[in-house]
Protein backbone atom coordinates (compact mmCIF):
# COMPACT_ATOMS: atom_id res chain seq x y z
CA UNK A 1 0.00 0.00 0.00
CA UNK A 2 0.84 3.65 -0.56
CA UNK A 3 -0.26 6.73 1.48
CA UNK A 4 -0.82 10.21 0.33
CA UNK A 5 -1.48 13.10 2.83
CA UNK A 6 -3.21 16.12 2.37
CA UNK A 7 -0.16 18.14 1.66
CA UNK A 8 0.97 15.30 -1.04
CA UNK A 9 0.74 16.03 -5.03
CA UNK A 10 -1.46 15.62 -6.51
CA UNK A 11 -3.68 15.62 -3.63
CA UNK A 12 -5.88 19.05 -3.71
CA UNK A 13 -7.15 21.09 -0.84
CA UNK A 14 -9.71 23.01 -1.51
CA UNK A 15 -11.67 26.13 0.49
CA UNK A 16 -8.48 27.57 2.29
CA UNK A 17 -7.38 30.72 0.87
CA UNK A 18 -3.59 30.61 0.61
CA UNK A 19 -2.97 27.36 1.12
CA UNK A 20 0.15 26.17 -0.91
CA UNK A 21 1.41 22.68 0.62
CA UNK A 22 1.90 23.41 4.24
CA UNK A 23 1.50 21.09 6.64
CA UNK A 24 -1.26 22.68 8.76
CA UNK A 25 -4.98 22.74 7.97
CA UNK A 26 -6.14 26.99 9.21
CA UNK A 27 -8.49 29.28 7.71
CA UNK A 28 -7.10 32.05 9.50
CA UNK A 29 -3.69 33.37 9.82
CA UNK A 30 -2.42 33.61 13.93
CA UNK A 31 -2.92 37.31 13.67
CA UNK A 32 -5.84 37.52 12.78
CA UNK A 33 -7.08 35.24 15.07
CA UNK A 34 -5.31 37.48 17.66
CA UNK A 35 -6.83 40.76 16.43
CA UNK A 36 -9.78 39.68 16.53
CA UNK A 37 -9.79 37.73 19.91
CA UNK A 38 -11.21 34.43 18.43
CA UNK A 39 -10.72 31.54 20.05
CA UNK A 40 -8.03 29.54 18.02
CA UNK A 41 -10.42 26.16 18.10
CA UNK A 42 -13.04 28.32 15.55
CA UNK A 43 -10.42 30.03 13.53
CA UNK A 44 -8.40 27.28 12.97
CA UNK A 45 -11.01 24.52 12.13
CA UNK A 46 -11.88 23.92 8.54
CA UNK A 47 -15.42 23.45 7.81
CA UNK A 48 -16.70 22.95 3.95
CA UNK A 49 -12.58 22.58 3.31
CA UNK A 50 -12.15 19.57 0.87
CA UNK A 51 -9.24 17.52 0.21
CA UNK A 52 -9.73 15.97 -3.40
CA UNK A 53 -7.78 13.57 -6.21
CA UNK A 54 -9.06 10.96 -8.68
CA UNK A 55 -7.77 7.38 -8.47
CA UNK A 56 -8.57 4.20 -10.19
CA UNK A 57 -8.35 2.11 -6.88
CA UNK A 58 -11.56 0.29 -6.55
CA UNK A 59 -11.00 -0.21 -2.65
CA UNK A 60 -8.73 2.92 -0.73
CA UNK A 61 -8.74 3.97 3.14
CA UNK A 62 -9.24 7.41 4.44
CA UNK A 63 -7.58 8.07 7.69
CA UNK A 64 -7.69 11.22 9.70
CA UNK A 65 -6.43 12.49 13.60
CA UNK A 66 -7.90 14.93 15.04
CA UNK A 67 -6.54 17.86 16.99
CA UNK A 68 -9.30 18.58 19.43
CA UNK A 69 -12.79 16.49 19.94
CA UNK A 70 -15.44 18.43 21.59
CA UNK A 71 -18.98 17.41 21.79
CA UNK A 72 -21.61 19.88 20.10
CA UNK A 73 -25.09 20.02 21.87
CA UNK A 74 -26.91 20.54 18.27
CA UNK A 75 -24.86 18.24 16.19
CA UNK A 76 -24.43 14.56 15.81
CA UNK A 77 -20.94 12.89 15.43
CA UNK A 78 -21.71 12.41 11.90
CA UNK A 79 -22.04 16.50 11.33
CA UNK A 80 -19.59 17.46 13.51
CA UNK A 81 -16.71 15.39 13.63
CA UNK A 82 -16.47 12.77 10.77
CA UNK A 83 -14.81 13.17 7.38
CA UNK A 84 -17.37 12.19 4.54
CA UNK A 85 -16.09 10.49 1.60
CA UNK A 86 -17.98 11.55 -2.01
CA UNK A 87 -17.16 9.62 -4.94
CA UNK A 88 -17.59 10.57 -8.85
CA UNK A 89 -17.66 14.16 -10.52
CA UNK A 90 -18.84 16.85 -8.42
CA UNK A 91 -22.46 18.01 -9.48
CA UNK A 92 -23.50 14.18 -9.50
CA UNK A 93 -21.13 13.07 -6.65
CA UNK A 94 -22.47 9.61 -4.34
CA UNK A 95 -21.85 8.93 -0.57
CA UNK A 96 -18.77 6.71 -0.10
CA UNK A 97 -18.20 7.11 3.79
CA UNK A 98 -17.92 8.28 6.91
CA UNK A 99 -14.78 8.68 8.77
CA UNK A 100 -15.85 8.44 12.43
CA UNK A 101 -14.25 8.78 15.50
CA UNK A 102 -15.32 6.10 17.65
CA UNK A 103 -16.53 8.16 20.59
CA UNK A 104 -15.69 11.55 22.05
CA UNK A 105 -12.25 10.38 23.59
CA UNK A 106 -11.03 8.62 20.69
CA UNK A 107 -9.57 11.94 18.09
CA UNK A 108 -8.29 9.16 15.21
CA UNK A 109 -11.15 7.25 12.42
CA UNK A 110 -10.60 5.65 9.45
CA UNK A 111 -13.08 4.19 7.00
CA UNK A 112 -12.84 1.45 4.00
CA UNK A 113 -13.96 2.80 1.03
CA UNK A 114 -15.48 0.66 -2.41
CA UNK A 115 -16.03 2.53 -5.37
CA UNK A 116 -15.57 0.37 -8.27
CA UNK A 117 -13.07 0.40 -11.53
CA UNK A 118 -11.83 2.78 -13.20
CA UNK A 119 -10.62 6.41 -12.60
CA UNK A 120 -12.78 8.45 -10.81
CA UNK A 121 -12.99 11.88 -8.68
CA UNK A 122 -13.18 11.66 -4.55
CA UNK A 123 -14.23 14.14 -2.03
CA UNK A 124 -13.61 14.12 1.66
CA UNK A 125 -15.39 16.71 3.44
CA UNK A 126 -13.39 17.35 6.60
CA UNK A 127 -15.17 17.83 9.66
CA UNK A 128 -16.76 21.28 10.75
CA UNK A 129 -16.49 21.36 14.58
CA UNK A 130 -12.71 20.49 14.91
CA UNK A 131 -9.45 21.15 14.09
CA UNK A 132 -8.21 18.00 12.21
CA UNK A 133 -4.02 17.39 12.77
CA UNK A 134 -4.13 14.83 9.30
CA UNK A 135 -5.72 13.16 6.93
CA UNK A 136 -3.92 10.85 4.54
CA UNK A 137 -5.40 8.03 2.20
CA UNK A 138 -4.04 4.43 1.36
CA UNK A 139 -4.65 3.15 -1.90
CA UNK A 140 -3.03 -0.29 -3.34
CA UNK A 141 0.65 -0.04 -4.32
CA UNK A 142 -0.57 -0.39 -8.53
CA UNK A 143 -3.11 2.13 -8.43
CA UNK A 144 -3.38 5.24 -9.97
CA UNK A 145 -3.78 8.81 -8.19
CA UNK A 146 -3.88 11.78 -10.03
CA UNK A 147 -4.86 15.66 -10.03
CA UNK A 148 -8.60 16.38 -9.88
CA UNK A 149 -10.86 17.63 -12.02
CA UNK A 150 -10.92 21.06 -11.60
CA UNK A 151 -14.11 23.03 -10.40
CA UNK A 152 -15.96 24.65 -13.17
CA UNK A 153 -16.94 27.91 -11.43
CA UNK A 154 -15.82 29.89 -8.45
CA UNK A 155 -14.62 30.50 -6.10
CA UNK A 156 -17.50 32.37 -3.53
CA UNK A 157 -16.78 33.42 -0.36
CA UNK A 158 -19.32 33.24 2.83
CA UNK A 159 -19.26 35.03 5.26
CA UNK A 160 -21.42 34.92 8.55
CA UNK A 161 -22.50 32.89 11.13
CA UNK A 162 -22.63 28.90 12.42
CA UNK A 163 -25.40 28.56 10.20
CA UNK A 164 -22.91 29.61 7.12
CA UNK A 165 -20.41 27.14 8.59
CA UNK A 166 -23.01 24.21 8.67
CA UNK A 167 -24.96 23.93 11.72
CA UNK A 168 -26.95 22.33 12.29
CA UNK A 169 -26.45 19.80 8.96
CA UNK A 170 -26.51 15.55 10.22
CA UNK A 171 -23.81 15.84 7.35
CA UNK A 172 -21.48 18.43 5.97
CA UNK A 173 -22.54 17.85 2.56
CA UNK A 174 -26.08 19.34 3.35
CA UNK A 175 -25.29 22.52 4.22
CA UNK A 176 -26.27 25.24 1.85
CA UNK A 177 -23.29 26.66 -0.17
CA UNK A 178 -22.07 22.88 -0.10
CA UNK A 179 -25.49 22.01 -1.88
CA UNK A 180 -24.98 25.00 -3.60
CA UNK A 181 -21.09 24.60 -4.72
CA UNK A 182 -22.75 20.90 -5.67
CA UNK A 183 -25.29 22.06 -8.14
CA UNK A 184 -23.05 24.58 -9.92
CA UNK A 185 -19.63 22.87 -9.88
CA UNK A 186 -18.55 25.66 -7.56
CA UNK A 187 -15.49 25.85 -5.56
CA UNK A 188 -16.04 28.04 -2.37
CA UNK A 189 -14.60 29.46 1.20
CA UNK A 190 -16.24 28.66 4.13
CA UNK A 191 -15.74 31.55 6.30
CA UNK A 192 -18.75 31.47 8.91
CA UNK A 193 -17.76 31.68 12.51
CA UNK A 194 -20.28 30.49 15.15
CA UNK A 195 -20.70 33.27 17.53
CA UNK A 196 -17.79 35.09 16.32
CA UNK A 197 -18.82 36.88 13.12
CA UNK A 198 -19.32 40.37 14.40
CA UNK A 199 -18.26 42.39 10.92
CA UNK A 200 -14.94 43.79 12.32
CA UNK A 201 -13.25 45.45 9.29
CA UNK A 202 -10.14 43.82 10.33
CA UNK A 203 -11.85 40.70 8.66
CA UNK A 204 -13.03 42.85 5.76
CA UNK A 205 -9.63 43.81 4.98
CA UNK A 206 -8.57 40.16 4.78
CA UNK A 207 -11.56 38.94 2.74
CA UNK A 208 -10.50 41.57 0.24
CA UNK A 209 -6.90 39.74 -0.12
CA UNK A 210 -9.02 36.32 -1.25
CA UNK A 211 -8.92 36.40 -4.72
CA UNK A 212 -12.62 35.35 -5.60
CA UNK A 213 -15.83 35.82 -7.78
CA UNK A 214 -18.28 36.95 -5.57
CA UNK A 215 -18.70 37.33 -1.66
CA UNK A 216 -22.37 36.28 0.43
CA UNK A 217 -22.43 38.69 3.87
CA UNK A 218 -24.68 36.87 6.26
CA UNK A 219 -23.50 37.92 9.87
CA UNK A 220 -26.81 39.34 11.22
CA UNK A 221 -27.07 36.16 13.71
CA UNK A 222 -23.78 36.74 15.25
CA UNK A 223 -24.27 40.67 15.85
CA UNK A 224 -25.36 41.57 19.34
CA UNK A 225 -28.56 43.79 18.36
CA UNK A 226 -30.09 45.65 15.54
CA UNK A 227 -27.61 48.76 16.77
CA UNK A 228 -24.68 47.00 15.78
CA UNK A 229 -25.74 45.88 12.22
CA UNK A 230 -26.29 49.96 11.78
CA UNK A 231 -23.08 50.31 13.10
CA UNK A 232 -21.07 47.83 11.20
CA UNK A 233 -22.83 46.56 8.12
CA UNK A 234 -22.56 49.31 5.45
CA UNK A 235 -19.42 49.95 6.97
CA UNK A 236 -18.11 46.54 6.50
CA UNK A 237 -19.16 46.67 3.11
CA UNK A 238 -18.08 49.78 1.96
CA UNK A 239 -14.51 48.60 3.27
CA UNK A 240 -14.84 45.85 0.47
CA UNK A 241 -16.19 47.99 -1.97
CA UNK A 242 -12.88 49.92 -1.76
CA UNK A 243 -11.37 47.50 -2.52
CA UNK A 244 -13.33 45.77 -5.27
CA UNK A 245 -15.50 47.93 -6.89
CA UNK A 246 -17.45 45.20 -8.98
CA UNK A 247 -16.94 42.36 -6.76
CA UNK A 248 -20.75 40.40 -7.04
CA UNK A 249 -22.14 40.61 -3.31
CA UNK A 250 -25.03 39.49 -1.52
CA UNK A 251 -27.07 40.17 1.21
CA UNK A 252 -28.75 37.63 3.37
CA UNK A 253 -30.76 38.37 6.24
CA UNK A 254 -31.25 35.33 9.40
CA UNK A 255 -33.38 32.45 8.21
CA UNK A 256 -36.22 32.30 9.89
CA UNK A 257 -39.98 30.60 9.55
CA UNK A 258 -41.40 33.56 11.30
CA UNK A 259 -39.79 37.67 12.31
CA UNK A 260 -40.67 38.87 15.19
CA UNK A 261 -40.14 42.69 15.30
CA UNK A 262 -36.00 42.41 16.81
CA UNK A 263 -35.79 40.61 13.69
CA UNK A 264 -37.27 43.02 11.42
CA UNK A 265 -35.31 45.88 12.95
CA UNK A 266 -32.31 43.98 11.99
CA UNK A 267 -33.36 43.20 8.47
CA UNK A 268 -33.89 46.87 8.12
CA UNK A 269 -30.03 47.68 8.72
CA UNK A 270 -29.23 45.00 6.18
CA UNK A 271 -31.52 46.19 3.68
CA UNK A 272 -30.32 49.65 4.14
CA UNK A 273 -26.68 48.69 3.08
CA UNK A 274 -28.40 47.09 -0.31
CA UNK A 275 -30.69 50.48 -0.81
CA UNK A 276 -27.96 52.70 -0.52
CA UNK A 277 -25.58 51.02 -2.47
CA UNK A 278 -28.18 50.49 -5.48
CA UNK A 279 -28.99 54.40 -4.90
CA UNK A 280 -25.74 55.30 -5.24
CA UNK A 281 -25.60 52.87 -8.72
CA UNK A 282 -23.85 49.58 -7.38
CA UNK A 283 -25.03 47.40 -10.08
CA UNK A 284 -23.38 44.49 -8.45
CA UNK A 285 -25.23 43.96 -5.69
CA UNK A 286 -28.31 41.38 -4.65
CA UNK A 287 -30.67 41.13 -0.81
CA UNK A 288 -32.30 38.01 0.05
CA UNK A 289 -34.87 38.55 3.01
CA UNK A 290 -34.04 35.88 5.29
CA UNK A 291 -37.71 35.12 6.02
CA UNK A 292 -38.19 33.85 2.65
CA UNK A 293 -35.61 31.06 3.30
CA UNK A 294 -37.50 28.70 5.02
CA UNK A 295 -41.06 29.85 3.67
CA UNK A 296 -43.15 27.00 2.53
CA UNK A 297 -45.45 24.37 4.27
CA UNK A 298 -43.46 23.28 7.31
CA UNK A 299 -41.71 26.06 7.71
CA UNK A 300 -41.30 25.26 11.04
CA UNK A 301 -40.27 22.01 10.79
CA UNK A 302 -37.08 23.70 9.41
CA UNK A 303 -34.82 23.94 12.12
CA UNK A 304 -33.53 21.92 15.25
CA UNK A 305 -33.84 24.66 17.78
CA UNK A 306 -36.03 27.46 16.58
CA UNK A 307 -32.18 29.13 14.92
CA UNK A 308 -30.13 26.42 12.94
CA UNK A 309 -30.88 23.99 10.27
CA UNK A 310 -31.87 20.99 9.92
CA UNK A 311 -31.46 19.33 6.11
CA UNK A 312 -35.13 20.50 5.29
CA UNK A 313 -34.06 23.84 6.33
CA UNK A 314 -30.69 23.87 4.44
CA UNK A 315 -32.48 22.90 1.55
CA UNK A 316 -34.46 25.44 1.56
CA UNK A 317 -32.26 27.82 1.99
CA UNK A 318 -30.03 26.38 -0.78
CA UNK A 319 -33.27 26.77 -3.46
CA UNK A 320 -33.50 30.42 -2.56
CA UNK A 321 -30.27 31.37 -2.75
CA UNK A 322 -28.79 29.33 -5.76
CA UNK A 323 -30.37 31.34 -8.49
CA UNK A 324 -28.78 34.54 -6.87
CA UNK A 325 -25.48 32.83 -7.13
CA UNK A 326 -25.76 32.09 -10.54
CA UNK A 327 -26.83 35.23 -11.61
CA UNK A 328 -23.93 36.85 -9.66
CA UNK A 329 -21.77 34.42 -11.18
CA UNK A 330 -22.90 34.63 -14.60
CA UNK A 331 -23.62 31.12 -14.86
CA UNK A 332 -26.14 29.53 -17.68
CA UNK A 333 -28.17 26.74 -16.81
Amino acid sequence: MKAYHFYDAPLKVCGLPFYHGEKELRRLPQALIDTLGLDGRIGTRTPAVRVRFRTDAAHFTVHMTLATLMKDSGMSMFGAQSATVMLGDWKNARFGGLATPADYETKKASVGITKGEGMEDVTVILPRNEVVADLWIEVPDEAQVAAPTPYANGPVLYYGSSITEGGCACNAFNAYNMLISRHLDLDFYNFGFSNSAKGELAMADYINTVPVKAFVMDYDHNAPSAQHLWNTHEAFFRRIREKQPTLPVLFLTMPAAEYSEGKKARRAAVRATYDHAVAAGDKHVWFIDGETLLAGADAWLCTVDNTHPNDLGFHRMAAVIEPVVREMLGICR
